[in-house]
């Protein structure tokens, strides 16, 4: 058997990629928590009644607990492909315990991530258990070479597999009709982006961004998250109009930036816009991105640490640090700052404004994108991942 190891399968990339990838690569998807969004094809079973509001010291202190109830699950060399920190741990453990065979992958830089005091436990663990998987793989070069420099593995190991998207579907469901409410706001040229409202996606950059440069568009924000509220103040406090309350029923195109939640369905809204915006501080491998640019859409991305460059740039060599890059498939833009109270470096935000109305303005640039951003999504086609899944899965 062939088995899915995740920590849950709320919205989230890696989960994305995880749902992507299951009917592929297994035959039962195995959950530590009971939370899901995306809908699967394969039979679920889940370890516990944990949730996102489940406190995350108890998740931690519950590995052994996962570990133990996989034994009723998980036979001797079966094949177990996990995702995510937690859900790795839980599977190299059942490999020591009970025999399985531990595929594990890495979504995220392991060093900015887990080298600090808060996360102590799981440098540990990481140090540890890693070089015990059967094999690991990273989902960008970026991670890959992280990973190395974080704790020693043997390289026979590993192995770099980006993430997968499904251009068929995407494409269909990108032309249905967004809700009616909706429609006005994309009458006007609309910059979108879609993610979490967390920390490590920055958006208060986005919007300063958005209000510095005084051009003629909307801003959508798709997506839920802890920040939506400070996010909706340091909007106000910017004296822009912010649409944020789905009770209203007023959706009028007097608004400036419009937070419209979670949406199953971002396909419909990415293609009625202009252009996608990823302002995040770190990535791991962003699926948005790839997700985005098969709607066609023109990318700017922050130059963060992993994926956008490896997306968006051939080469992936920084060329001018600090600078905008008009790279081979979008705008890359360097990183901006860490916290929503922390100063901006004015030479910074002065390159993003810059490139942000550059490209908007710019009809024949946006053109050029358009067709870019196509030819580019079909190098990451999930025709073309899952012969490098195939090619792993055959060592077992």
């Amino acid at each position: 058997m062939k088995y899915l190891l995740i920590n849950s399968l709320k919205a989230g990339g890696a989960e994305r990629v995880a749902q992507i990838l299951s009917e592929k690569i297994a035959d039962e998807i195995i959950m530590l928590e009971n939370d899901q969004d995306f809908s699967v094809n394969l039979p679920v079973k889940k370890l516990s009644n944990h949730n996102s509001k489940t406190s995350s010291i108890l998740k931690v202190l519950s590995i052994p607990l996962y570990t133990f109830r996989c034994r009723k699950i998980i036979k001797k060399n079966d094949v177990v492909v996990s995702f995510i920190e937690r859900a790795n741990f839980v599977n190299i453990l059942s490999k020591i315990f009970f025999g399985n065979k531990a595929i594990i992958t890495i979504h995220t830089g392991l060093t900015k991530n887990f080298k600090n005091k808060t996360k102590i436990l799981y440098y540990f663990l990481i140090k540890i258990l890693y070089p015990m998987a059967d094999m690991i793989v990273p989902v960008s070069l970026g991670i890959c070479k992280d990973l190395m420099n974080f704790t020693k593995i043997n390289p026979q190991k590993i192995k770099v597999i980006y993430n997968p998207i499904e251009l068929e579907k995407i494409e269909k469901l990108s032309e249905e009709e967004i809700p009616d409410e909706y429609k006005n706001i994309f009458l006007n040229d609309v910059i979108i982006t879609a993610g979490r409202l967390t920390k490590e996606k920055a958006h208060w950059n986005l919007l300063k961004v958005f209000k510095e440069a005084e051009i003629k568009a909307k801003l959508v924000i798709l997506g839920e998250g802890l920040l939506k509220d400070e996010l909706v103040q340091y909007g106000k406090n910017l004296n822009l109009n912010i649409f944020y309350d789905k009770t209203l029923q007023n959706i009028s195109e007097e608004y400036d930036v419009y937070f419209l939640g979670y949406q199953k369905n971002p396909y419909q809204y990415f293609s009625k816009s202009k252009l996608f915006f990823l302002s995040s501080n770190k990535e791991g491998f962003p699926m948005v991105i790839l997700e985005a640019m098969a709607c066609g859409l023109p990318i700017i991305s922050t130059d963060c640490e992993y994926g956008p460059r490896e997306e968006l740039s051939l080469p992936t060599e920084v060329k001018n640090k600090g600078k905008a890059e008009f790279a081979d498939f979008g705008l890359l833009l360097p990183v901006m700052n860490n916290s929503i109270n922390e100063k901006v470096d004015e030479n910074i935000e002065k390159e993003w404004v810059l490139g942000l109305t550059k490209m908007i303005n710019d009809e024949n640039l946006i053109k050029n994108y358009i067709e870019k951003s196509k030819e580019r999504a079909k190098d990451f086609s999930i025709d073309k991942i899952i012969i490098e899944w195939q090619e792993v899965l055959k060592r077992f």
